[in-house]
């Protein structure tokens, strides 16, 4: 419901960004002994008989755990597991699979002389054709498609918006074995063109704001591959497809004690399937029946805080 309810009611911004998120999650894991390891990739996951040991990281250095969950890109995923992990069938499926359409996404400020009646706290999807599925079915000539969000104003601060327009990861593969911030001028003149044709859009759907947008950054399926290990850069993992979901597709649990996987493209694509399976993997650690009790206590507790 909250993953639907933010497309029909509008985008809603977070007090401090996403690093309010973030602060608080490893501010929590450190108060619980945790440790926070960054530019620490895994090679694999360590198992004996039919229960998870842990980690091996890509130095070779080891981890020992009686419970690891992978919540990764579900190909990176299977192939971090033993082949034995799940079927054979499945791990070909999981090789063979397209990643879903990549995401080219512009972030900037809107001028506080812009009216946004209409505009602000809303969600607008600009379309170059009736048919929803032409974003996934990006070109590279003239007006893009984009989803463009303009969340309220935060306090003191400018107004922002971000939109995404979808994009083919054969345009970008030429610079897949290049770094971050490294790239060549040729990279950046399609940033430029893509970041061009996604305004247009914007300024021929919503002429109030033509002349007063400014695109702060903007980021690409290598952006998403590079920082989120999404391999091509799909924004929801793997194609979403029939033959990928249910007893099709990767599944939370699998056949080693203790060892689980969640995340975008686990069971479901892109953001509802990380929020069902990282439910369902903390319900079977935690237990469901006090996971559930627990979520509708805080949720009861906001609902009387705001009434």
């Amino acid at each position: 419901a909250p993953v639907v309810g933010s497309a029909v009611e509008g985008p809603h911004y977070i007090n401090g960004g996403g690093d309010a998120i973030t602060t608080r999650l490893v501010d929590r894991l450190k108060q619980l002994g945790g440790e926070l390891r960054l530019r620490a990739p895994v090679k694999c996951v360590l198992v004996e008989e039919d229960v998870v040991r842990g980690i091996e990281f890509s130095d070779g250095e080891t981890l020992h755990a009686d419970e690891v969950i992978l919540a990764v890109h579900p190909k990176i995923a299977v192939d971090m597991m033993p082949e034995d992990a799940y079927r054979a069938v499945l791990r070909k499926r999981m090789a063979a699979a397209k990643a879903c359409v990549g995401a080219f996404v512009v972030y900037g400020t809107v001028d506080a002389s812009a009216d946004l009646n209409g505009i602000a706290g809303r969600n607008h999807y600009l379309l170059r054709d009736d048919d929803p599925d032409c974003f996934y079915a990006p070109q590279l000539d003239g007006p893009a498609d984009a989803i463009l969000n303009v969340p309220p104003r935060a306090d003191n601060g400018p107004q922002l918006f971000s939109a995404m327009g979808s994009v083919r990861w054969e345009w970008f593969a030429p610079w897949e074995n290049t770094r971050t911030l490294k790239r060549a001028a040729e990279y950046k003149n399609l940033k430029a063109r893509i970041a061009g044709n996604i305004l247009t859009m914007i300024e021929q759907r919503l002429p109030q704001l033509a002349g007063k947008l400014t695109i702060v950054e903007t980021s690409t399926p290598l952006t998403l591959r590079d920082y989120a290990g999404y391999p091509q850069g799909g924004i929801y993992g793997n194609q979403p497809s029939l033959g990928a979901q249910g007893r099709n597709g990767v599944r939370r649990r699998t056949r080693y004690r203790g060892l689980y996987v969640t995340g975008a493209g686990t069971g479901t694509p892109g953001v509802l399937g990380a929020c069902v399976t990282g439910f369902g993997v903390a319900g079977a650690i935690l237990g469901t029946d006090a996971l559930i009790n627990e979520v509708r206590s805080q949720t009861d507790d906001a609902a009387h805080k705001h009434s």
